[in-house]
């Protein structure tokens, strides 16, 4: 490409959607911690170099209101990504997401509608598959099944062993069972 070193340095529009989740997600990266799950620093650096090339090759000529699709993908990654930290927060919401991401709760949730999915039906699968992977947990054989629902995001003990066997078949009581006579 002729004059590259000019091209790469043409100014970026502020209000650019891209370059506003861009900053975003340097703000994550920055709060980040030695302790966050390697899989969310992978997440988080992975979004950051897909930002920077969707800037680079210019994205943000697109219309703010229509944002290309990987721009799209992008942002629903970064939540899902944000859910993922934030499982064990009773709080969690379309409100508090789209809070951090910067962008409307009704966005945040029409991205998961595009994907056929509601943010609670998959709030609730990742809470669930985190509860199911606690009760698996070895090392956490003798907590009691209320502490691993409430580190899950659940704050109803009844809900979640109704929505864990729902989605199991089983009880969490009965999984650890079987998980004990197994080993």
């Amino acid at each position: 490409m002729p004059n590259l070193g000019a091209w790469l340095m043409r100014p970026v529009l502020l209000e650019a959607q891209t370059l506003r989740l861009l900053m975003a997600h340097c703000q994550e990266a920055i709060d980040l911690d030695g302790t966050a799950p390697t899989h969310l620093q992978h997440h988080v650096v992975a979004d950051l170099c897909s930002l920077i090339a969707l800037l680079t090759i210019g994205c943000e000529n697109h219309s703010e209101t229509s944002p290309p699709s990987s721009t799209r993908m992008l942002r629903l990654q970064a939540i899902k990504a944000a859910i993922e930290a934030g499982l064990g927060n009773h709080d969690l919401s379309a409100e508090t997401l789209a809070a951090a991401q910067k962008i409307s709760p009704d966005y945040v949730r029409k991205l998961f509608r595009e994907h056929d999915l509601s943010l609670s039906e998959y709030l609730l699968e990742r809470r669930l598959a985190l509860a199911h992977a606690l009760l698996l947990d070895p090392l956490r054989a003798d907590e009691r099944i209320g502490k691993i629902a409430d580190e899950a995001g659940f704050n109803d003990l009844s809900y979640f062993n109704r929505t864990f066997r729902r989605r199991y078949a089983t009880s969490p009581s009965d999984l650890r069972r079987e998980r004990k006579s197994s080993t």
